[in-house]
């Protein structure tokens, strides 16, 4: 269990006596922390379940008075915080906004701690679920598409492609389960749509009309061109003949991006000649990928030429000195609820329901995030050493995004970006 996901399951069950979280009560916040908090409920008992509402007295008010009725809102939210020192967080500091909703602000230093060991604990298994699906579920292509990338139309590759990376997250999700649930089948019949069958829109032309000319593999072409020409354009660089693999495999990961930026069920527009979409979305992530690379190489080099001390045990890392704002929201966003964001994408599967989109949204998200505190702070800062424990501190955090950051491009079938 991940540390967010257990969180709202103490927090709901505390104030409801249940642990099952349907919806979204308990909203996880992930803009304007430090004015907003982490984490916020409603107040007024009206906002939650009806199985609350319905057991419930006619004079209680508030979600706690249904905890606890008659005791002082002040007593109570100080209880709250206390009970929250045996949760899977602790709550630092509790707010009531407008009289309407509670906001919680978790206790960043110890958070921060247990989020990066566990990430750098786990590596890549960190953010697989695997007993999430208690029964196997598999996914399939309609048989009358076409799999030859040098025959399939675009909407034919926009099916392939979310075929493969529902499978790689089905299988994180579902573990080593053998007792098959259900097979969900991707078709481009909106005729068929039915539990179990999830329906790829069509992928239009510039005209807004079904694109049925172009191929799958001319636009693996035409996106690794893109990207060299992006290449040769930002540093002035002649590619070389050896570089052809290199973009290959680019073009190909910009187009994945591309295919799964919108909701299956959605037309998308893809235009061979959109240079703007291909430097606004894959690119972005690519560089940021890559610049992460290169700092953590950077430090690595610095310490075999003995410019930095050796990086210390995790276990010695004062991780409360990562104070920054953009620090806590990388961790507490990005890192935190990883594990959520790869559920949200299958969770309702069987309803006929895929959100791959939300895992293009958060790479996209964090690259701005990133770039922002990249630019903002300086990470590799003179050795001296009162400085050096917050380098460390810092050095830890890049580790863990960057795990974060390639397991989600794993489930994408992409190729971390080591250089760009």
């Amino acid at each position: 269990m991940y540390h967010i996901v257990a969180f709202v399951e103490d927090l709901h069950e505390y104030l409801t006596g249940c642990r099952f979280v349907k919806g979204n009560i308990i909203r996880k916040h992930s803009k304007k922390l430090d004015r907003l908090g982490d984490v916020s409920f409603p107040l007024s008992i009206k906002n939650w379940s009806q199985n609350i509402i319905d057991k419930s007295p006619i004079n209680l008010c508030t979600i706690f008075d249904y905890l606890s009725p008659g005791q002082d809102l002040n007593k109570q939210i100080d209880l709250l915080i206390t009970q929250s020192q045996n949760w899977a967080l602790t709550i630092e500091e509790c707010k009531i906004v407008n009289n309407t909703d509670v906001h919680l602000y978790l206790k960043r230093s110890e958070a921060i701690d247990l989020c990066i060991k566990k990430v750098l604990r786990e590596n890549e298994n960190y953010g697989m679920l695997h007993k999430y699906f208690t029964k196997k579920i598999t996914i399939s292509l309609d048989e009358t598409l076409e799999f030859d990338v040098t025959k399939m139309n675009l909407t034919e590759l926009r099916a392939f492609i979310t075929h493969n990376v529902a499978s790689n997250i089905l299988e994180c999700l579902c573990g080593n389960t053998v007792e098959n649930d259900c097979n969900i089948k991707i078709t481009l019949n909106s005729n068929q749509k039915q539990n179990c069958t999830l329906v790829c829109g069509s992928v239009l032309n510039e005209n807004g009309f079904k694109d049925t000319r172009t191929r799958a593999s001319e636009l693996y072409r035409k996106r690794a061109l893109d990207l060299q020409l992006m290449a040769q354009h930002k540093y002035g660089i002649q590619v070389k003949p050896s570089w052809g693999d290199y973009f290959e495999k680019l073009g190909k990961s910009s187009v994945v991006i591309e295919m799964l930026q919108n909701r299956l069920h959605k037309a998308i527009k893809i235009t061979l000649n959109n240079l703007q979409a291909t430097n606004k979305g894959p690119s972005f992530i690519f560089y940021n990928c890559a610049r992460l690379s290169s700092l953590l190489k950077q430090f690595d080099e610095r310490v075999a030429n003995k410019l930095y001390p050796e990086l210390p045990l995790l276990e010695k890392i004062d991780f409360s000195l990562l104070n920054q704002p953009e620090e806590w929201e990388i961790v507490y966003v990005y890192i935190l609820q990883f594990p959520t964001v790869v559920i949200s994408t299958v969770c309702d599967i069987k309803s006929s329901s895929i959100n791959l989109h939300n895992l293009i949204i958060f790479l996209s998200n964090l690259s701005s995030i990133f770039s922002v505190y990249y630019r903002r702070v300086k990470i590799l800062i003179n050795a001296k050493e009162h400085l050096l424990p917050t380098l460390f501190a810092r050095i830890y955090l890049l580790k863990a995004v960057q795990q974060v950051f390639h397991t989600a491009l794993k489930l994408l079938n992409i190729e971390p970006v080591k250089e760009m």
